[in-house]
């Protein structure tokens, strides 16, 4: 129990930790995005129609998306243990109890 309770709480706290670092990084990266594709878009209108267009395939092409819509809905249904519950999963297995121990962080 004690082993589940700390992973449990690592990884709340790893899940948190990475979801604000993430979002960070998804805005700027998402800001990036938006300007290049709007100094891009405004490059290929004055190509158009040009040979240049047709010599390299390919240069009309626009970033693509970095990051799936869904990369930050992960350990969503993972729920805080308390102490509470803990006590009670010792008593009800009294046999694991040597392993359950109530760690706070």
């Amino acid at each position: 129990k004690q082993w589940y309770q700390r992973r449990v709480r690592g990884r709340n706290h790893f899940s948190k930790r990475y979801k604000s670092w993430a979002k960070g990084l998804i805005s700027k990266v998402n800001t990036e995005k938006s300007r290049e594709t709007e100094l891009l878009t405004d490059f290929y209108r004055g190509l158009k129609g040009h040979f240049l267009m047709n010599l390299f395939r390919g240069l009309d092409s626009l970033p693509k998306e970095l990051v799936a819509p869904d990369a930050l809905s992960f350990d969503d249904d993972l729920f805080e243990v308390s102490e509470e519950e803990i006590s009670r999963l010792s008593e009800m297995f009294p046999s694991y109890s040597s392993f359950i121990k109530v760690v706070l962080r």
